[in-house]
């Protein structure tokens, strides 16, 4: 895996307003979703580029330097046009970075008895939100989210911590940083939102606090890793889809290296903002009723388990072949549950199926912005 990230500040270019108003920007070939997907799953170093970038590039305003440089390559390469054309010295120059944009609501908070349903929407929209930070925008990233992940394994399990940590986790995963990392970059390519850091604000700056992976897997996978006969370490191209009803949640771990006896409630909670955001990417809209979210994982420690059960995940009788870990699932109440075991079953599952559908109507609001 290739470290593609420079150190140092981050890098800002804006399109040259000479090359942009003469830019066939409707060309059949040049689309915002296609150069993304381009981006992170065929250009070498692959990336990730915000989807909330386009319309700014478009309109000459500042964006990170490497979705330029990116955008420089596709654009050759769809037009079918000399590279020197498209040189990166010919289409744009550096720039400062962007101003920080105002929240959905506005900014300020109004109060609100007199300001109407659209800004009480866009207020709490805003709640939403996942900070830039959280997405992975390479492989640099995807080896930072798999040593979060490692080093969380070894604190919690030994209070090992570092390379030590890194080393016992290799064990009890049966496979090695790198390797867990190339997974990682599987799951990223088949989309964006798979491997998603969990962000706080702390003064003036955002920090990663966590990392959570999960995957939406075909219905013949999800059926056998939930009867032990498939293992997650040995998933391929084709268990895996961008969307589905079926998701494999695969890890959710910390980030070790901060205090984590401070600011736990609001660590939390922001991990579980970002959890919800993940999952309503994964998943099919769920108001759909043919699309029922199931949910499968594994009980990775004691904790693990006991957080699990408080959010109704219940055992489905099968372990995992390689670890021994207990398979847990969580999906909408069957028909042999009855009485009060059915009722108590579907208070918990629907709670979960509304805010992921809050969080699906959030994701297609913002949709339009982007254009």
């Amino acid at each position: 895996m290739t470290n593609v990230r420079a150190s140092g500040p981050r890098q800002f270019m804006r399109l040259r307003d000479s090359f942009r108003t003469a830019f066939p920007w409707n060309h059949h070939d040049l689309t915002r979703d296609g150069f993304r997907q381009w981006a992170r799953k065929k250009r070498q170093p692959p990336i990730n580029v915000d989807a909330h970038h386009w319309k700014p590039l478009r309109e000459g305003e500042a964006v990170p330097r490497e979705m330029v440089e990116a955008f420089s390559e596709y654009a050759a390469l769809m037009l079918l046009v000399p590279a020197g054309e498209c040189r990166l010295s010919v289409i744009a120059e550096t720039c400062d970075p962007p101003e920080k944009k105002k929240t959905a609501s506005g900014g300020r908070p109004r109060v609100a008895y007199a300001s109407g349903w659209k800004y009480l929407y866009s207020f709490w929209a805003d709640s939403f939100a996942i900070d830039e930070s959280a997405r992975c925008n390479d492989e640099s990233d995807l080896l930072v989210a798999a040593r979060y992940v490692f080093e969380c394994v070894g604190w919690h399990d030994k209070r090992l911590s570092g390379n030590s940590a890194i080393a016992y986790a290799e064990g009890v995963m049966k496979r090695t940083l790198e390797e867990y990392a190339q997974a990682l970059l599987l799951f990223w390519q088949t989309n964006e939102h798979a491997v998603l850091f969990a962000t706080q604000k702390r003064g003036g700056t955002v920090e990663r606090i966590g990392v959570s992976v999960c995957v939406a897997v075909t219905e013949d996978f999800y059926r056998r890793f939930r009867a032990g006969e498939a293992m997650e370490s040995q998933i391929e191209p084709g268990d895996l889809v961008p969307q589905s009803q079926f998701v494999l949640i695969q890890a959710y771990a910390e980030n070790v290296a901060i205090d984590l006896k401070q600011n736990k409630v609001a660590r939390s909670l922001a991990q579980s903002r970002n959890a919800l955001y993940q999952l309503a990417s994964l998943f099919l809209p769920v108001q759909y009723d043919a699309w029922q979210p199931h949910m499968v994982t594994f009980a990775g420690s004691t904790e693990n388990g006991k957080r699990q059960h408080a959010y109704g995940f219940s055992p489905t009788g099968a372990k995992l072949a390689e670890t021994g870990k207990i398979i847990v699932e969580f999906a909408p109440p069957t028909p042999d549950k009855q009485g009060v075991g059915y009722v108590k079953a579907l208070a918990e599952y629907l709670p979960m199926k509304s805010l992921i559908q809050i969080f699906q109507a959030y994701i297609e609001s913002q949709r339009p912005l982007l254009e």
